[in-house]
């Protein structure tokens, strides 16, 4: 993994993230917790699956849902490689579809990592290879308009996205009088690709989504350490022994990568960087009072953000810390940064029991406003 190379504010930490399937999200939590994890965020999605329907004339490939949990913990640098492993050993990540797992350096504040000193017991016989240059493209847009996205996604073969829901913040008077038309509420889109996928399937969405369009959304990605993603897409009959994941799976053993998945033709074109540098600021905070924090951000030159609900699960004797949260994610330049935390810093989110994240941000689109 590489480290950060921009000074942000906080202390440096290593954020785990899991998406699995919702039956399967007690089981994980248990086995985090028994590692020595007490404090996560765990919120609901869906993923969205290409779905076979067999009908009497002819058959048709159409969209299904499955309910996910998306848990995320914060751990020490230094502990990586004594919990990402037994995680991914204890909970069986690599079979499609049961999940994937991540891992983003980032900076954090107002949040006790845990220590994981206990006896961990002998280390997990190896299991499938972690994907190294990972990155995770985000798409918000408005509400009904993410299957435009996962159909997309599904159709390039690059995942099964995740959808969540979230409420529009940004200062909608900057669109004048098309605000009417645009609806607060939010879909975010995520999907986790190989890094050799990232540039291609960011040109793609953001060509899907029609960027230059006032209210067609915003779209971003960010590069992850390493992980391993779920392969799985279809729901179905399989017409052959071996389904299309189980084929992949195999590919991604055999060669220790997923660069031979790759159908573009890489140009330098794409290797240009983003003219502005960008930084992820996530703001924790409990429930109704987190957007007055948002608001200050704003007002100190964030261009938009987006409110979600997630469940906080804090299980050390911290009886005043209530468990419904929501988070705001801010794609801001790093020009504006110092601002942007001063003015989140000034309304006292530490001390009512919030906590910000940091990270790195590959690039971003959406409409500016002339």
């Amino acid at each position: 993994m590489s480290d950060t190379t921009v000074a942000y504010p906080g202390s440096p930490a290593t954020k785990v993230v899991c998406v699995v399937p919702q039956e399967r999200g007690d089981q994980l939590r248990e086995m985090v917790a028994q590692i020595g994890i007490d404090d996560t965020t765990v919120q609901h999605a869906r993923r969205t699956l290409l779905h076979e329907r067999r009908l009497r004339i002819r058959d048709s490939v159409g969209l299904s849902d499955e309910l996910m949990e998306i848990v995320k913990l914060r751990i020490e640098v230094a502990d990586e490689e004594r919990v990402i492993p037994r995680i991914v050993s204890g909970y069986g990540f690599g079979e499609p579809g049961q999940g994937s797992i991540v891992s983003q350096r980032i900076n954090i504040l107002g949040q006790t990592l845990p220590c994981c000193k206990a006896p961990l017991g002998p280390p997990p016989e190896p299991g499938p290879l972690p994907m190294r240059k990972v990155a995770v493209l985000c798409c918000i847009v408005s509400r009904g308009e993410g299957t435009t996205i996962a159909r997309a996604v599904l159709n390039a073969g690059l995942g099964a996205p995740t959808v969540t829901y979230a409420s529009g913040v940004a200062s909608r008077a900057r669109l004048g009088l098309i605000r009417v038309t645009i609806p607060a509420e939010k879909e975010i889109v995520t999907t986790q690709v190989a890094r050799h996928d990232i540039r291609e399937a960011f040109a793609m969405v953001t060509e899907v989504l029609r960027m230059d369009r006032p209210g067609a959304g915003f779209c971003y990605w960010s590069p992850v350490d390493e992980g391993i993603l779920d392969t799985r897409m279809w729901i179905g009959r399989q017409p052959h022994v071996a389904s299309m994941e189980q084929v992949i799976a195999a590919l991604d053993l055999m060669t220790g990568d997923t660069a031979w998945r790759s159908k573009v033709e890489r140009t330098s074109s794409h290797s240009a960087a983003h003219p502005v540098r960008l930084v992820s600021y996530t703001i924790y905070g409990p429930e109704t009072d987190t957007e007055p924090v948002v608001n200050s951000a704003l007002a100190a030159g964030a261009g938009g953000a987006t409110l979600s609900r997630v469940h906080r699960e804090l299980l050390r004797d911290e009886s005043d810390t209530p468990s419904a949260y929501e988070s705001s994610e801010l794609i801001i330049p790093e020009t504006v940064l110092p601002d942007v935390h001063e003015a989140v810093m000034a309304t006292g989110l530490i001390e009512q029991r919030g906590f910000i994240e940091l990270a790195e941000v590959g690039e971003a689109t959406g409409y500016r406003s002339p």
